[in-house]
């Protein structure tokens, strides 16, 4: 079977241009089956405010939106005036009417390599990067790199515990003290009062939560901070006991493979520790001179 190709199309469909046009005179369809939610719709908006407004409205000649309904519908939320857009001219209405059906229906055909998804969100945590401008949720990022991380590990370890898992012993002589301040990375730790309001302006320095949790144990604060590692959110956490706060860091370091520091001297965990344990052995040795002085 031979595939007629229509030349002077082709050339049309390359020479097409990019038009802004007011937004106030896009048309929706009126018999669109695809629906958005005003959280989508929020979603596209921020999407538009950090990368820009990339995708072009594909309209008709009389200006009815055939794709690109959400796009418009962000731009009227975030108080656009106009949109990049482009007319399709070549379609006839019945065309248009497949095409409206054939651009959301299409993208929807597509599966995801979950293992390069998986780098890929890892990729971006490590880098800091606001996830949710991704369109996943962050109950669908934690899944994803869970199931990633229990694949990796089984073939790492032959079915060994995952760092995040291991039981660490608590020290008897922790490093830390009351009032330290951990940086690690996007996250903070506190050795402090969580009924202190003082130790949460410490913690937080002017910022803004979006979720609050108060629980008791140490299980607990290593979970909420592996989560908030794998799921690219900023955790801030107060510790009570010195101790657990040792075991919180060394966890967080032995997943992660990155120092915490002590945001205080820009000193890693590791040289706070050696520092403190000779301050700790020349307090001893002159405590054990002036006995034997007396």
């Amino acid at each position: 079977m031979d595939l007629v190709v229509n030349k002077d199309e082709v050339l049309m469909t390359e020479t097409r241009q990019i038009t802004e046009r007011p937004v106030r005179e896009l048309l929706p369809y009126p018999r669109n089956a695809r629906r958005h939610s005003k959280k989508q719709i929020r979603q596209i908006a921020a999407s538009i405010e950090r990368f820009g407004f990339t995708n072009p409205v594909l309209v008709s000649d009389a200006g009815e939106i055939i794709a690109g309904h959400g796009g418009v519908e962000a731009a009227r939320l975030l108080g656009m005036k106009s949109v990049p857009t482009v007319a399709l001219s070549h379609l006839s209405e019945a065309e248009r009417r497949a095409y409206v059906l054939a651009d959301n229906k299409l993208a929807l055909n597509a599966g995801w390599d979950q293992e390069v998804l998986a780098l890929e969100l890892q990729g971006l945590i490590d880098l800091d990067f606001d996830l949710e401008l991704t369109g996943f949720s962050l109950a669908e990022i934690d899944l994803v790199l869970d199931e990633a991380g229990e694949s990796a590990s089984d073939a790492e370890t032959g079915g060994e515990s995952a760092p995040e898992d291991r039981i660490l012993e608590v020290p008897a002589d922790p490093v830390s003290r009351r009032g330290d301040l951990w940086q690690l990375r996007r996250h903070r730790l506190l050795c402090g009062d969580a009924r202190k309001a003082e130790d949460y302006k410490t913690l937080l320095g002017g910022e803004t939560v979006g979720l609050v949790a108060m629980s008791v144990g140490l299980g607990v604060s290593c979970t909420t901070l592996i989560a908030a590692q794998k799921t690219g959110r900023r955790a801030r956490l107060i510790e009570y006991d010195p101790a657990y706060v040792d075991t919180i860091i060394r966890r967080y370091e032995a997943v992660t493979g990155k120092p915490a520091v002590l945001a205080e001297t820009g000193e890693t965990f590791e040289d706070v520790a050696a520092l403190r344990r000779g301050e700790t052995i020349a307090t001893e040795a002159l405590t054990q001179e002036q006995v034997i002085i007396q």
